[in-house]
């Protein structure tokens, strides 16, 4: 079984270094935070929490539990006590905030009590609940309060009915009895900022983030109110907030994306992004506050992380305490983080263990990088990494990735250090300091780039099929360099070209998904443009996956929900309003020209972990994947235009779709490809894989191929060998199994464009830009090594060949002594010097050969020498 995406992943060291850093930094629990209680946990379940600062300077904790909300006395914030539960309806969902002397509390909760609560502080030492509100809403996911003046917004309310009723706006005027003096019923707003007469929304459904002036509270449905929105990749944003000079605005993306993304909102008319941060693999920020110039971010499974933002448009992580002892990913551990404490004591909740109270102990540097090329050009989306050895607390500040303007920033602990530079197509880079506590290094990290070139052609059919006659051009053939992220589709004529592919020795592989796939090695040097033509051969058979036909959708067991089983025809995408292309919603290209998007349906959220929680990118295809003018595919629930994600998907078991019989004997090698869409996401874990099996027996028996447990949200090219797991014969199946068994998630799977044909018994050699001529590097070995390798050539009869050896920038390192084909053949060996005899460091190292009228490019890989 293999598979080869569109899109190839690049730099491998780069992957290991972060992967070795995540083990080690996944050990520690914190980082400039020092614990100074934690109450025993005293309900079965918590929520958000807030500050209560007391006009006398007395400090409490407001946290909500399942069945209320808890307050603690934190004059000692080493020992907190427990003052008081205010009972509420039972609910999971549980936000608050201080106005006064008050604490407002919002609930999911609908049974008895449900309503605003309005608890009396006037005695913090023994809270009361003064009032209920209900005159607008019953329910309320999140709430807003604007403390300057006394203004309440409470986020995602209810009726009684359970119908959606906007966000509501209530003066404090009366504390304990508020007014209604407003109203947004636009798109849901999950939650809300407000900071000097500006109102930013997170529209976590729909995508989008606003921003309303709110001056006069009263006109906020009126258009002059809505300054700008804007959108992002990836949308699903939680909450914002703004920096402490008001120019920026940070976003959290509570989806598996789980990016904090920070946007320069200096001019509110063009929203910029600066920079994302994310604090582990698998994170999901939640929520986000500051308290002067650091940032206090809610992480779920990693904990609570603080952030420096003395540079607000490049966030640096410099602490963190994980209240979540236990592993995985999902909506667990930490909920919220509260800093608003004049002592400086900040308090976060635990949804499974309750309330936790810190102090800050920082005790770091900033390290303000640029990264550039040798010419002192910016380098974006460079990759950098703290060198082994070096400490820097955890992942999320010890590697970076370069802004658009070359720039990274991060916050590292005391003492000596080495930053590390990767970037594809360019030479590794470092550059070195020392970092002393509360000072900031700057540093410039040089990587250079390396001379390249392009190749193109077209690609063809090379003889007549079903699917078109020899001679067709195919277009929407995939091409792809390996071990690099370069990769194109042909165009009209079947053209294609692959731009900036640096000098080396390269395999580029054309797959069409009616043709056997052809890969051809490439060799790049001396900035000489390459030309390579694929006549692709037609498989044994080709399925456009157009009708049922012989194909099952359903098999004894599925139990699925009937309307999200398989069937066959043209797909309806599903996904974030923002992204979907037929759903209706608002489009980010819409966003990025400066548009006005058209409003999407009014949506709400209940809750945190249900099916409207998702990943970024598309949940079903609104796309098959077959080439030209065919539209059909098989899908998972065949939905309409514009239904929400669940509609339609795998519900309460599984559905299977089983191919036609068909015949692989008398092919030598067989492979069985096919394209396959699958999402998977909504709860906490993947707990339904999306399981090929194979039989050779026209279904008698099953074997297992594969288990996918990664969303791809897209289509994606699947491979099997068939004579790896099973014997072929003439009554072969495959089988797609997609479920939803366990805890409720969205699932979504696809199947396009099956085929079946024998592998390739070889592929073409090196390649040699003399086309057409016989020079070829028939070995090198060993490779790689440190020491000496040995080269075979092949070519013409009695051929004279100049032998050299260049560095990946095409520079000379050592000229062999010149080569007489005997017979066709020679070899020749490099000890591994330059022409001064000195060894070569450790790197990568071309070797050229070169005869009248043809050349031919290899690669070496040297390791470092050992004593």
């Amino acid at each position: 079984m293999s598979r080869r995406p569109l899109c190839r992943a690049f730099g491998l060291l780069a992957t290991l270094v972060a992967l070795a850093v995540a083990g080690s930094a996944s050990a520690q629990v914190s980082r400039n935070v020092q614990l100074l209680s934690h109450p025993a946990p005293g309900w079965s379940a918590y929520a958000a929490c807030w500050s209560y600062v007391h006009h006398d300077g007395r400090e409490y904790a407001a946290i909500g539990t399942n069945l209320g909300t808890a307050i603690y006395r934190l004059t000692d914030p080493t020992s907190p006590v427990l003052v008081g539960h205010i009972a509420g309806p039972s609910s999971q969902w549980r936000e608050l905030k201080q106005y006064r002397d008050w604490l407002y509390i919002v609930s999911e909760g609908a049974g008895a009590g449900a309503g605003l609560q309005i608890i009396r502080m006037t005695n913090p030492d023994a809270p009361v609940l003064a009032a209920t509100y209900t005159a607008t809403f019953l329910t309320a996911h999140t709430v807003t309060v604007d403390s300057a003046n006394a203004v309440l917004y409470a986020n995602g309310t209810r009726l009684a009915n359970g119908a959606a009723n906007g966000m509501r706006i209530l003066s404090l005027g009366n504390p304990e009895a508020p007014v209604e003096i407003g109203a947004y019923t636009g798109p849901y707003v999950h939650d809300s900022h407000v900071r000097d007469g500006i109102l930013y929304t997170a529209h976590i459904n729909e995508g989008w983030v606003r921003a309303f002036d709110v001056n006069d509270p009263s006109l906020i449905d009126a258009p002059a109110s809505r300054l700008t929105e804007t959108t992002f990749s990836n949308p699903f944003p939680h909450n914002a907030w703004t920096s402490p000079d008001k120019k920026f605005l940070y976003v959290t993306n509570e989806n598996t994306e789980g990016l904090m993304k920070t946007f320069d909102i200096s001019d509110l008319g063009n929203f910029r992004q600066t920079a994302s941060y994310k604090a582990a693999p698998d994170a999901i920020c939640h929520n986000v506050h500051n308290r002067d110039d650091t940032l206090f971010a809610s992480h779920y499974t990693e904990g609570v992380r603080l952030l420096d933002i003395t540079d607000p448009a490049r966030p640096a992580e410099w602490g963190y305490y994980d209240t979540y002892s236990d592993t995985g990913v999902g909506f667990f551990g930490n909920w919220e983080v509260c800093a608003e404490y004049p002592s400086g004591i900040f308090i976060a909740s635990d949804m499974q263990t309750g309330l936790w109270v810190f102090r800050t102990a920082p005790n770091y540097g900033i390290v303000a990088g640029t990264v550039v090329d040798q010419n002192g050009a910016l380098v974006a989306d460079a990759t950098l990494h703290l060198h082994a050895g070096a400490s820097g607390g955890s992942l999320a500040s010890q590697g970076a990735t370069s802004d658009a303007g070359g720039r990274f920033r991060v916050a590292l602990d005391p003492g000596a250090y080495t930053f590390e530079g990767h970037k594809f197509g360019y030479e590794d880079g470092a550059a070195t300091g020392t970092m002393v506590t509360g000072a900031t290094d700057s540093i410039v990290i040089v990587l250079e780039r390396i001379p390249f070139a392009a190749a193109a052609g077209v690609v063809t059919a090379a003889s007549a099929s079903a699917f078109g006659s020899a001679g067709l051009a195919l277009e929407e053939s995939e091409l792809h360099v390996d071990d690099s992220p370069l990769d194109t589709i042909a165009v009209a004529g079947g053209a294609w070209r692959i731009g900036e592919i640096p000098n080396g020795v390269w395999r580029l592989h054309a797959v069409h998904p009616a043709y056997v796939p052809s890969e051809i090695a490439i060799g790049i040097l001396g900035g000489i443009d390459e030309v390579h033509d694929f006549a692709l051969e037609p498989v044994v058979l080709y399925d456009a996956c157009e009708a049922l036909g012989a194909w099952t959708a359903f098999t004894a067991g599925d139990n699925a929900t009937t309307v999200g089983r398989w069937a066959n025809g043209n797909p309806n995408g599903t996904g974030p309003p923002a992204l979907r292309t037929g759903g209706g919603g608002p489009t980010f290209a819409a966003a990025s020209a400066g548009g006005t998007p058209q409003p999407g349906p009014v949506l709400d959220h209940p809750d945190h972990d249900s099916e409207e929680v998702m990943g970024p990118g598309p949940v079903a295809p609104e796309d098959d994947h077959s080439p030209g003018v065919r539209t059909n595919c098989f899908v998972t629930g065949l939905g309409g235009a514009g239904q929400g994600i669940g509609v339609h998907d795998v519900d309460n078991g599984r559905t299977t779709l089983t191919t036609p019989t068909f015949d692989l004997t008398g092919i030598g090698n067989p492979v069985v490809a096919w394209y396959q869409w699958y999402v998977n996401d909504g709860n906490a874990v993947v707990d339904d894989a999306f399981v090929v099996q194979v039989s050779n027996n026209g279904g008698g028996s099953w074997v297992h191929v594969d288990s996918l447990r990664t969303s791809t949200r897209g289509w994606e090219r699947r491979e099997l060998h068939v004579a790896d797991r099973v014997t072929p014969t003439a009554t072969m199946q495959l089988r797609f199994i997609a479920s939803d068994t366990g805890a409720g998630s969205v699932v979504e799977g696809g199947v396009d464009d099956l085929a079946y044909y024998g592998a390739p018994s070889t592929v073409d050699g090196p390649a040699v830009p003399g086309r057409g001529a016989a020079l070829a590097f028939a070995s090198l070995a060993p490779n790689p090594t440190a020491g000496s390798v040995r080269l075979a050539l092949t070519g013409s009869e009695g051929a004279l060949v100049d032998v050299t050896v260049l560095d990946v920038r095409g520079r000379l390192v050592q000229r062999l002594a010149g080569i007489r084909l005997a017979g066709g053949v020679a070899a020749i060996t490099w000890n591994g010097r330059d022409q001064a005899g000195r060894t070569l460091p450790a790197g990568v190292y071309l070797v050229r050969a070169t005869t009248q009228g043809a050349s031919a490019v290899a690669r070496m890989v040297r390791l470092a020498a050992t004593d």
